[in-house]
């Protein structure tokens, strides 16, 4: 069978953009405008990005230096792992968080590329688009842009600084309903 094709002039790709390409983090504008912005009288100090490296503060130990070195330079672990992180890594940190009648597996551990990945893989799988999660206010900003890229509501219940940043129990009874999702809790 031979398959004729009409030929077809195409002087202009028409490819629409996903509309996740509109969700942005309100941190990363802050801290965007802020370059070439400091003020030479004063010394900045960030607390808009969680890489403690960044400026020397969080040193990791030589021993674990030393271990990512000897596995690197093995050559055994240079290549892909599972998606849920590699199993050893799993049944070790199953191993540190079990507690005596709640002991966990590596199946019950998932491993993510930092805490924005996991926020989104948690919102993700926990609200279906049209549902709510109840957030934190104060809170972290990329809670709200992770669920609005996913079609979540955003309400918001109160934390009291009078009394030591303690969940306003009343907001939260006020706001959910039959269509929250999850209720996210940040401690500290």
């Amino acid at each position: 069978v031979t398959l004729q094709m009409e030929p077809r002039n195409v002087s202009r790709w028409a490819v629409q953009a996903s509309a996740l390409t509109l969700s942005v983090n309100p941190i990363r504008v802050i801290v965007d405008n802020l370059v070439g912005k400091e003020c030479p009288s004063k010394e900045l100090i960030s607390l808009a990005q969680g890489d403690p490296t960044a400026y020397g503060h969080l040193k990791p130990p030589e021993k674990a230096v030393a271990a990512v070195v000897h596995a690197f330079s093995s050559g055994h672990h240079n290549g892909y792992t599972a998606s849920t992180g590699s199993a050893a890594c799993r049944a070790a940190i199953a191993e540190v968080h079990s507690q005596g009648t709640s002991p966990l597996s590596r199946d019950d551990v998932f491993v993510t590329v930092g805490c924005s990945e996991a926020l989104e893989h948690c919102i993700a799988v926990l609200a279906a688009p049209g549902s709510n999660v109840l957030l934190p206010r104060p809170g972290f900003p990329l809670y709200e842009t992770i669920c609005r890229r996913h079609g979540v509501e955003c309400r918001f219940y109160n934390l009291m600084p009078e009394c030591g940043w303690e969940v306003d129990v009343d907001s939260v009874r006020q706001l959910a309903d039959a269509s929250t999702a999850a209720i996210l809790i940040n401690n500290p």
